[in-house]
């Protein structure tokens, strides 16, 4: 049995039906008239299709996408015109996160098509050097760290706290602030004033909260 989503306009007539759960199965759009204007199998026909109505009928086209499910379909557009310009917003290793680690689930199936891309951007040195040791030195891998606007300064400089560390993060697995509070321990041994702030919500809080208890008794 085929689970599909069905999409409809706001005067109620049918524009599309997709894959409910995954990535492949039936991928139709229809006109207002209801007849079918595009048929394919997978989310990734359907994004193909679109974006190549979007791009111009010649000249070079430059396209840039963050997501990496979207980044590996479209590289099967066979378009000399495109460039495919990838950006990295995550680690793409687990575990330990040397360059040998295994990859993300998530990232795995883009990666292993990496050739597919004419640029691919990652936010610092070390991420592209994790890229170059495993997969060699590429041409197209590049650094684009995220822009941050520097604010002024306050005057006067409020006096630094002796011994106190700020931690800013989403309470997240990704974030790995149980690493930090482990970290943090070996530090408060050394020098009991030491003090650790984290700044931030999500899921994790009870479980990090409880961890926490249990490292300061």
């Amino acid at each position: 049995q085929e689970i599909l989503w069905e999409y409809f306009r706001p005067d109620g007539t049918a524009y599309a039906v997709t894959p409910a759960d995954g990535m492949h199965g039936r991928t139709e759009v229809y006109d207002r008239e209801g007849r079918v204007v595009m048929t394919g199998h997978g989310l990734g026909d359907l994004w193909r299709w679109w974006t190549r109505l979007m791009v111009p009928s010649d000249g070079d086209v430059y396209l840039v996408s963050d997501s990496r499910f979207i980044a590996e379909e479209l590289g099967l557009l066979n378009d000399d015109r495109i460039m495919l310009m990838h950006q990295m917003h995550n680690p793409h290793l687990k575990g330990e996160r040397r360059w040998n680690s295994p990859l993300e689930p998530s990232y795995a199936s883009s990666l292993e098509k990496i050739h597919r891309f004419n640029a691919i951007n990652t936010l610092t040195e070390r991420q592209r050097n994790d890229l170059r040791l495993r997969f060699g030195d590429l041409t197209q891998l590049f650094v684009v760290a995220n822009p941050v606007e520097l604010v002024a300064a306050p005057e006067p400089r409020p006096k630094r706290v002796p011994f106190r560390i700020v931690m800013i993060a989403r309470l997240h697995p990704q974030k790995q602030i149980d690493h930090a509070l482990h970290a943090f321990a070996l530090v408060v041994k050394e020098l009991p004033g030491a003090r650790l702030d984290i700044y931030g919500d999500g899921g994790l809080e009870p479980n990090l909260r409880t961890l926490v208890a249990e490292l300061c008794v």
